[in-house]
């Protein structure tokens, strides 16, 4: 089974978190708001720490049309040691420590000053163009996308859940928000003018097929089986016939059925992008760490994002997870000798499911779900330049030709392999 890829905060408790009831007798209350009024529909995690037994629980809840939330918890054995807000759009994650009850917390605003984010200057993106990308097809296996009035000209390839395919125009409709806002680091196509952040190719055709079922805990994703991500990366590679694909997804065991699907998927002159896995440096997740798949880990930069976000967790207390430049390998990273390269993953501004009115919804998240497409639309965005490429069959070659490209582009960091890999990704041949 896999899970995305995108970080969720740590537990900064010696014993493992179970989610689960925490008693009760007391209740904790927080108010969620913003410049803008209450902030609803933002999850809410709590961590109440149980100092009897020397362990801790997870409570999950969700603001209502107020901004409030509560949870309940035995004061005789328990506290709460920290409450992490994930808002809807709009605004920056929070971190808040012993929150208190009736403690009103302010998210602050998302900047809106695109199309161009540090995460593409980073790749070395200097304007947007709409025509980036054009002639290179990219897949994406995620949670679906959409709906989002940017991401319209993206193609559904279907769902593929429970050993089923469902090829219908609205299978591939997000069931959570980690899709859609991975499909818009790549093809985002903002309103001129709107100052919203766009794709890194929104040129490209870009077609994402859904594995996740949707229906997990706080409205989750859940999780997909390798089966089902095995058939979507059958079904981009040999009927959407895309040259280069994206997961976002991973788990600690290899799977042969997946392993032969992206081995096919070479075959078929497909490169596979993967993410490395947010384990705080545990070992690099499958399919990332399958033969013939590129891992990728994820970059920050200090000061792109508020200090009590969430995203600030991100920053490493080790030295060596920081280049000269100030750029750091994310304190989230697995680590090892499969990572192959790097991208930007902390606080990274995308699209969101939205429809109706009001402006286009877009969330900041972190994570190596957010570095694996930034480098898997790079390299669309220098393969749409290469007429060697584009002449070429749809063979084993033709793939490797695709990760010789990426490869010459790397930028070393002067940061350990196994952090970097052979260096971070660019949009520029």
């Amino acid at each position: 089974m896999r899970d995305i890829a995108r970080w969720s905060p740590p537990v900064f408790f010696p014993i493992g978190a179970e989610s689960g009831a925490a008693g009760i007798g007391a209740t904790l209350e927080l108010n969620i708001a913003s410049a803008g009024g209450a902030a609803s529909d933002a999850l809410v995690n709590v961590l109440i720490a149980n100092a009897v037994a020397g362990s801790s629980t997870v409570l999950a809840t969700t603001t209502g049309a107020n901004g409030r939330a509560s949870v309940t918890y035995n004061p005789n054995t328990s506290y709460p040691v920290a409450a992490f807000i994930m808002p809807k759009a709009g605004l920056w994650s929070w971190a808040q420590s012993y929150p208190q009850n009736g403690m009103t917390i302010q998210l602050p605003e998302l900047p809106r000053n695109g199309p161009l984010g540090w995460w593409h200057w980073l790749l070395g993106m200097t304007n947007y163009a709409d025509q980036r990308g054009q002639g290179i097809r990219v897949g994406v296996v995620d949670t679906g996308v959409g709906p989002h009035p940017y991401l319209q000209h993206v193609q559904s390839a279907g769902a593929f859940i429970n050993g089923g395919a469902d090829t219908s125009p609205n299978a591939a409709k997000d069931v959570a928000d980690h899709g859609t806002h991975v499909t818009g680091i790549i093809a985002a196509k903002p309103t001129s003018g709107s100052k919203d952040f766009g794709g890194i190719c929104a040129g490209a055709e870009v077609f994402v097929a859904r594995v996740y079922a949707g229906g997990g805990p706080a409205g989750q994703e859940g999780t997909a089986s390798n089966g089902d991500i095995a058939s979507a990366i059958d079904a981009l590679a040999s009927t959407q016939h895309v040259d280069v694909m994206n997961l976002s997804l991973g788990g600690p065991a290899p799977s042969e059925i997946e392993a032969d699907a992206i081995m096919s998927a070479i075959e078929a002159g497909v490169l596979v992008i993967c993410a490395a896995g947010n384990g705080n440096g545990a070992p690099v997740v499958y399919p990332a760490a399958s033969p013939g798949a590129v891992a990728v880990s994820a970059l920050g930069i200090p000061g792109t994002f508020p200090s009590g976000s969430i995203d600030a967790l991100s920053v490493p207390q080790q030295a060596d997870h920081f280049a000269a430049s100030g750029i750091y390998a994310a304190s989230f990273n697995n680590i090892g000798p499969q990572v192959a390269c790097v991208g930007p993953g902390v606080g990274i501004i995308s699209t969101v499911p939205h429809s109706g009115p009001g402006k286009p919804a877009y969330a900041a998240m972190s994570g190596t779900s957010m570095a694996s497409p930034a480098v898997c639309a790079s390299l669309a965005a220098i393969l749409s330049q290469d007429q060697t490429y584009r002449k070429m069959p749809r063979n084993a070659a033709r793939a490797q030709y695709a990760w010789n490209v990426l490869a010459r582009g790397l930028r070393q960091l002067g940061l350990s392999s196994q952090y970097q890999g052979f260096g971070l990704a660019s949009t520029l041949p």
